[in-house]
Formats: C-alpha cells, sequence, structure tokens
C-alpha cells in the first residue's frame, strides 16, 4: 500500500508568533537559514570541536547491523571526543569512496551495508555537559517558546540512521555540518 506524502514546504526563518500559529502546531516544519548568526556555523569544525572538548569521554554507540535496519542502543563505550573525531574523518574517506554514485540514502545504506562495514557508531551526547562553550554557540532558535529539556550533539559518518520511531517529545534537528535525510510520515501512519 502507498503511504500519502506530507507536502512540507520550506520556511526561510520565522518568528515565535508565526511558528506558534494554529495551521502550524502538530505538522513537521522545515525552516531553513535560521542557524546562520549561531557562532557554530562558522566555528565549528573537527579540529574546533577537538580543541574545546576533545579532552572529554563521550559515550559512542555501536550498531552491529546495516544502518538502514538498525535501532537505538543506549549501550556503548566511552572514549574521548578526540580520538572519535579521528574515527569520523578516517572513516569518511573511506565512505565517500564507497557510496560514490549514491544518488539518494538507501543507496548509500545498500553501499554501506555491501562494503562490509557492518558496525555503524554514532555519537549523542548532551551539549551542556560536553562543552557550556560550545552550547552557547547553538542557542535554542528565538521561535522555540520553552527552554529545551535536551541540547544533544549528534555526530556520525554516511550511511548512519536511526530506525523507524516517533519522538514522544517536540524537537528541532539543527544542521551544523554536513546533511541529514528525514523520511516523514504522516500521524494517520
Amino acid at each position: 500500500r502507498k503511504i500519502p506524502q506530507m507536502d512540507i514546504k520550506a520556511v526561510i526563518r520565522t518568528t515565535r508568533q508565526e511558528f506558534s500559529a494554529t495551521n502550524w502546531r502538530a505538522e513537521p516544519q522545515v525552516i531553513v537559514d535560521d542557524a546562520l548568526h549561531w557562532d557554530a556555523s562558522d566555528l565549528w569544525s573537527a579540529p574546533y570541536l577537538e580543541e574545546k572538548a576533545g579532552y572529554r569521554k563521550v559515550r559512542i554507540r555501536a550498531k552491529e547491523c546495516t544502518p538502514a535496519t538498525s535501532s537505538n542502543s543506549d549501550t556503548g563505550s566511552q572514549i574521548l571526543l578526540s580520538r572519535y573525531l579521528e574515527w569520523v574523518l578516517d572513516a569518511s574517506i573511506d565512505l565517500q569512496d564507497i557510496c560514490r554514485g549514491c544518488t539518494n540514502p538507501a543507496g548509500i545504506a545498500k553501499a554501506v551495508a555491501k562494503s562490509g562495514m557492518g558496525a555503524s557508531y554514532y555519537l549523542d551526547t548532551s551539549l551542556p555537559e560536553l562543552s557550556p562553550k560550545l552550547a552557547a554557540q547553538a542557542p535554542a532558535p528565538g521561535w522555540y517558546a520553552n527552554k529545551p529539556l535536551r541540547t544533544s550533539l549528534w555526530c556520525g559518518v554516511l550511511g548512519t540512521s536511526c530506525g523507524t520511531h516517533a519522538d514522544t517529545l517536540p524537537n528541532c534537528n539543527a544542521q551544523v555540518m554536513g546533511s541529514k535525510h528525514f523520511l516523514l510520515f504522516p500521524p494517520s501512519e
């Protein structure tokens, strides 16, 4: 059966009043260029993150199956952020070669799975706990009505994915580096 497509139009920046308008409630929104004024947009790079918080231990989660079918795991090992960033940079070079010619997320996931790189590792850590300075460089958007319950730093390599899920709380993803593909299903599904 074919799942109906959600028509989501990009919005260029927004205000708190526009965001909380009745017609936007309970619907996903794509807000473009809203984080350009963040210091994180200009400063963050692997060397910068390593300089500011590379000495901190972070929990890395491993997914021992293909990225397209993996699910979250609360277990993981702790390593220095600098070691994780080094792995990301090294793995990214290999993955770019593996995924050359892939034109969509499904193709990337298949290429990564076929390559034999069976484990996908990602970082999901509290940004304020990692570094208050880094957290200040990526503040909550002005349209966000309340102080966020949690601000997380996610970092992964090409082909990293999370399984199909429904978030229980409203949330916001702000992409500082790289890109991320979202596949959204209507609430009826």
